[in-house]
Order: C-alpha cells, then structure tokens, then sequence
C-alpha cells in the first residue's frame, strides 16, 4: 500500500493509540519506549491478544514489527518519507516460515486489505490534532 498526504512526519508522532483510530482493534497497550526491541500488546476484535515486537526502528522513517505464529512469522513494514511537502506512505505486509501460506490465509490477507482504510484514518486523527 502506498499513500501520499500533507500530513507531517510529526504530526504521527505517537499515534500508537491504534484502538483509537483502527476499528479493528479492541485495545492496545504499549509500556514501552517505541524503539527497536520493545514490546507491544493489542487485541483485535474477535481474536485473541497478540504480542507485537519492533526489530528495527528508524525515527521519522519506518519501522518493522514481528508477530510470531506456529512455523511462521509475520513482519509489518511501515515506511514515510517526505519530498516536496508531500508525505509518501507505504505499508507491507509478508509472512514467512513453514506454516506462511495458512497464516497468510488466516491473517495476514486481512490486515493488508484493511491497510488503506486503517491509514486514512491514522491520518484523519494527525490532521485533527486529538488523541
């Protein structure tokens, strides 16, 4: 997925709120530092909590996180880079392991459908300046 904005970089600055703005989620919790290595919780609606690390952080440009499932493993890539005034942002989502063709199936193909939708909304909240 691929998107461009006016939104600043800053103005995304810990919208790790997802439960916010993600009608998909029920609730997240992150204690802490959003920084490469650190943990997060989320739940989504109907599905079990699931535990969410960051193996790499790069500030103001992208971030990949890790879900592990049996025989799989499933990395979100999130990347921004501004040009002119216009913000890109683009979002991957890949699964790997043994077991990547079911979990792809079970989960994966539905949070990269709903990546548009999730990121317009990310960008409706930093537009509108509230948590």
């Amino acid at each position: 997925l691929g998107l461009l904005t006016t939104v600043k970089p800053l103005a995304l600055r810990g919208r790790y709120d997802w439960h916010r703005w993600d009608s998909d989620i029920e609730w997240a919790n992150m204690t802490e530092p959003f920084q490469s290595g650190s943990s997060f919780y989320l739940k989504p609606k109907g599905g079990p909590k699931v535990k969410i690390t960051l193996v790499e952080v790069v500030p103001q440009s992208s971030f990949t996180d890790l879900t592990t499932f049996p025989l799989a493993k499933m990395y979100s890539v999130h990347q921004m880079a501004e040009r002119d005034g216009i913000l890109e942002l683009s979002h991957t989502v890949r699964v790997e392991g043994i077991l990547s063709k079911l979990w792809w199936q079970i989960v994966a193909k539905n949070i990269a459908a709903g990546m548009a939708e999730q990121t317009a909304k990310l960008l409706e909240k930093a537009r509108e300046g509230r948590e």
